[in-house]
Parts: C-alpha cells; sequence; structure tokens
C-alpha cells in the first residue's frame, strides 16, 4: 500500500528539490544508477511523508512495501514482495517465483531474476518503497541478496529504502559507484528561512 501525502503548503524541502534533480532521491536515466535512501534515527523525522510527496508531485506508479523482521529470511521477503506485487498489477497472472529449496545454493541469482520479473511487471518508471528497513536484522541474508538483485534496477525504474539506519555493509557499493544516494536528518531540517516561508504560508491560509 502507499502512503498518503498531506497537502502542502510551503515550497518543497531541499532534499526534495535535490531529489528532482537526480542528486539525492533516486531519478531515472540510466541503468543500475536509481537506489535511494533516507537514514533518519527517530520515528516521526519525515521520510515517509517526504518520499509520499515525492511521488505524489510526479504522479509516479508505486508499490510500498513494509519491511519487518520476518523479512530476515529471503523466502519469506520475496513471497510477501510477490504478494504485493499481484496486488500492484493484477492484470499480471503469473505469480512470482518463490525461493524453493533448489535455488538455495545461489540466492543471488535468483534475487536478480526476481527483480528483473518484478520490474518488468510494474511497467515503466515504477518505485519500489522498502519502508522500515531498519527492522530486517544486521545480520539477515537477506541484505547479500538484495546487494544482487537490485542490480536488476532498469533504466527509469527507482528503489527507496526508507530506514532510522544507515544502509548495511552490502549496499556499500551502490554508495561507492553513486548508484545510491542516502538523505539523512541534517538534509530535512529547515533553513531559518524555509521556516519562515512556512510560518507565512500558514499565515496566509
Amino acid at each position: 500500500t502507499r502512503s498518503r501525502a498531506a497537502p502542502r503548503v510551503r515550497p518543497a524541502p531541499r532534499p526534495f528539490r535535490r531529489g528532482a534533480q537526480g542528486e539525492a532521491l533516486p531519478t531515472p536515466g540510466r541503468r543500475n544508477a536509481a537506489a535511494g535512501g533516507l537514514d533518519l534515527p527517530h520515528a516521526g523525522s519525515g521520510k515517509t511523508k517526504l518520499t509520499a510527496i515525492y511521488l505524489d508531485d510526479r504522479n509516479l506508479p508505486c508499490l510500498w512495501y513494509q519491511c519487518d523482521a520476518g523479512d530476515a529470511d529471503p523466502a519469506t521477503f520475496f513471497y510477501c514482495l510477490g504478494a504485493a506485487a499481484r496486488q500492484a498489477a493484477p492484470r499480471q497472472r503469473r505469480p512470482m517465483p518463490l525461493l524453493t529449496p533448489e535455488y538455495l545454493p545461489d540466492v543471488a541469482t535468483f534475487a536478480l531474476r526476481y527483480f528483473e520479473q518484478l520490474f518488468e511487471r510494474l511497467g515503466p518508471a515504477p518505485v519500489l518503497v522498502l519502508d522500515n528497513y531498519q527492522d530486517v536484522p544486521k545480520e539477515a541474508p537477506l541484505h547479500a541478496a538484495l546487494q544482487k538483485g537490485l542490480a536488476a534496477i532498469p533504466s527509469g525504474a527507482r528503489v527507496i529504502i526508507l530506514s532510522r539506519h544507515l544502509p548495511p555493509p552490502a549496499f556499500a557499493r551502490f554508495r561507492t559507484h553513486g548508484q545510491m544516494a542516502v538523505i539523512g536528518w541534517e538534509d530535512l531540517r529547515l533553513t531559518l528561512a524555509e521556516a519562515r516561508a512556512l510560518v507565512r504560508a500558514r499565515g496566509e491560509r
């Protein structure tokens, strides 16, 4: 499901504007270069709101997946994500593949093929949001599987990972090669000028 954004009462914050330029929130353009993360340590910091505004302003098709501790098991994650994909694209009758025992010796290749099918199913320029990613344990094998699977992001598609922690070490290569951008608390804090604009906008309502 997709979170709904509240009505906007001010110009978009800096990370939102940066996202439109491809500097922070992921934007389409070239293959394997469209992953982004919002790293905010506290609940209520604004990561869900910012992402919802980003999607609504651009009217982007979105598959919003809520992660939890059960997703530490890649088989569970792929099963539940496949169920969400069926709801997002009901006309696609072919089920997403399951991580059954015969695939366990090479989960990385399974993940790559899985995400290729997923993005093909979701249509042009889709956005996959992985929310509450901090709930997946640090030692979970899912991180390594996603490291391989997210390499299948096609041109025009985007992945946004919402978490209270920095990306796991398995994602280091994406950041090193400029394929993942991270927005933290300092990026979301209002400047004095933005705070004044917000107060003025509220006073004009």
